[in-house]
């Protein structure tokens, strides 16, 4: 999958499509949580061993509604491509295009060497001299962007798509991704707002949203 994910997704086998293994399952979720943990500093409130422990536990059943929600949207978008792939089709290639999360994931146990606790503190890690963690950052930078090129040509081979159409195809699922998320903020706080008495409703929505 790694170095050549068109020919992995033509050779995979029609029973496994619309599937994922768990362990890979664990390790997208795991990789997310993590990043979750970091970027709204949770170190400052837990312990680095609960957050391990709580995103272990949630890891599998996160990174299934992640990859179900994606693999959603790669559909509806590639369907006004004329994209050719079944749901089951896409789900899979969205999920073993993250493969390279396993190399991310390494990256975040030597973090947890290295800082402890204030690996889940933002200002540790960016604020650190050292070579190797400026190194294990790289390096998580380049396997996510080697994991977004394998899930290009995994998802062009399934939607039989160029690597460009499926880009498009990516970028359009990104916009309806977020088009949805700016909706729910909106119908949150419209209710939140009903709440507020002696508050410029409609002032307050667009604070909320922006």
């Amino acid at each position: 999958m790694m170095t050549d994910p068109r020919g992995y997704m033509r050779d995979l086998p029609k029973e496994k499509m619309g599937g994922m293994p768990l362990f890979l399952a664990w390790v997208i979720g795991m990789v997310y949580l993590l990043g979750t943990a970091l970027a709204v500093n949770l170190g400052a409130h837990y312990s680095y061993g609960v957050i391990i422990i709580a995103a272990a536990i949630l890891a599998i059943p996160f990174a299934y509604l992640k990859v179900y929600i994606f693999a959603f949207f790669l559909y509806w978008a590639g369907w006004l491509f004329k994209g050719k792939a079944s749901y089951r089709a896409l789900f899979s290639a969205a999920a073993y295009g993250m493969v390279p999360d396993f190399f991310i994931l390494l990256a975040w146990f030597f973090f947890l060497l290295i800082f402890g606790r204030a690996t889940f503190m933002p200002q540790a890690i960016t604020s650190s001299p050292s070579l190797i963690v400026t190194l294990l950052i790289l390096s998580q930078l380049v396997f996510s962007v080697w994991g977004f090129i394998i899930s290009l040509h995994a998802v062009g081979e399934v939607q039989q798509f160029s690597a460009w159409m499926s880009l498009w195809n990516y970028i359009l699922a990104f916009v309806l991704i977020a088009l949805v998320d700016l909706l729910i903020k909106f119908i949150v706080s419209v209710i939140f707002s009903l709440k507020l008495s002696g508050v410029d409703t409609v002032s307050q929505v667009l604070s909320l949203i922006i």
